[in-house]
Parts: structure tokens; C-alpha cells; sequence
């Protein structure tokens, strides 16, 4: 509905349960519809679980096709994975649908070690359709993550400019009840000005 209220500014991210059968059909229907990506919870978290994360390894063979499929007509995936627990899963998945357009975000649950900014320079080296995104989310993680980059900025400089076109902006802002139009700002404006 918002996506038809704006167009060209607003796209449709749908999702779809893992775990459930028949999600080929429901996310070509959801295409057919107008989504413009999918948005997967998968890797999510720190181990293999119920949920509402990481209930199967991203390399199921229920979601290979998905991945196919989105592959095919370069439908982009946004993906959270954890790439200190997941990046062998993650591997596989990319291996199996090596130009899949897809977008890891908060640079891979991102703590800017040199181990893990390591594993995201292979990914973005091997792969020429994977991206991370600047995001941290909530207020705490936005804060630690501007401090890390901050603490190491030589190196954080460099890393940025290497990876330019493949580090989206994005600030996964939560928007609930008592964060206003002035608190929308205030982040918007802190993420401009890190960059």
C-alpha cells in the first residue's frame, strides 16, 4: 500500500518463515505482486535455534531455491549473519548462487575487529553482488559502532574508501512509540556526520 502511495520511494521488502513449506511459490507470488527484495532473519542470532532468528543453517536445502530464484532475476536479499558464527553457512549459500544480490547489514554484526572486517574485505573481493550496509540499529550498537570506527580511524578510512560501492547507508532506525519527528533527525543527522 505505501509502496503504490510513493512510488519510486518506498520499496517493499516481504519475508517469508524458513521453516515453512511452499515458500518458492509464496515469494514468486509476493514478486508477481511488487515486492522489490526479501528480508531474511536468517544467521541472525548466535547459534541454530527455534527462533525467531536463526531457526535453519542458511544453507538448508529448503532455501536454495529461494536463493536461486532470487539469483535469477536479481531480486536482492537482505540477510543478517553473524559472520563469526555463520560465515561457512554463508560461504555455501554464495558458492551455490555466486552472483546473488545480496546485503549483509551492520557489517555483519559488525564489532570492527580486523578478523572480522577481514572476512567481509574476502566476501566483497569473491563476490561481486555482495554488499554490507553503515546501519547499527539500536542506540546502543550505533553508538559502540561509530566508537569502534572512530578508535581505529586510519584503518577505518581506508577500509570505507576500498569498499565505497559496496557499503550502503542505512541507519535501521526502529521507529516505536515515543521516538519522534526531532529524534528521526538526530540520527539521520549523526550518521551523516560520521560519514
Amino acid at each position: 500500500r505505501y509502496k503504490k502511495m510513493f512510488p519510486g520511494r518506498i520499496c517493499a521488502f516481504i519475508t517469508i518463515d524458513p521453516a515453512q513449506p511452499g515458500n518458492l511459490e509464496l515469494v514468486k507470488d509476493y514478486v508477481a505482486r511488487g515486492a522489490d527484495g526479501i528480508k531474511l532473519y536468517l544467521g541472525h542470532g548466535a547459534k541454530h535455534g527455534k527462533g525467531p532468528f536463526h531457526i535453519v543453517p542458511l544453507d538448508d536445502e529448503k532455501m536454495l531455491p529461494i536463493y536461486s530464484y532470487a539469483q535469477s532475476i536479481q531480486l536482492p536479499i537482505l540477510m543478517h549473519v553473524n559472520l563469526i558464527k555463520f560465515m561457512d553457512e554463508l560461504v555455501r549459500v554464495l558458492e551455490h548462487t555466486p552472483y546473488l544480490r545480496l546485503c549483509v547489514p551492520h557489517f555483519g554484526l559488525h564489532k570492527n575487529t580486523a578478523g572480522r572486517l577481514k572476512r567481509l574485505a574476502w566476501l566483497f573481493d569473491r563476490y561481486p553482488n555482495f554488499y554490507t550496509d553503515m546501519s547499527y540499529g539500536w542506540h546502543t550498537f550505533h553508538k559502540e559502532g561509530f566508537e569502534a570506527f572512530a578508535r581505529w580511524r586510519s584503518r577505518s578510512k581506508q577500509y570505507y574508501k576500498r569498499y565505497a560501492k559496496r557499503i550502503m547507508f542505512g541507519t535501521d532506525m526502529v521507529l516505536e512509540k515515543g521516538k519522534d519527528e526531532k529524534h528521526v533527525d538526530e540520527v539521520l543527522r549523526s550518521y551523516m556526520q560520521f560519514i
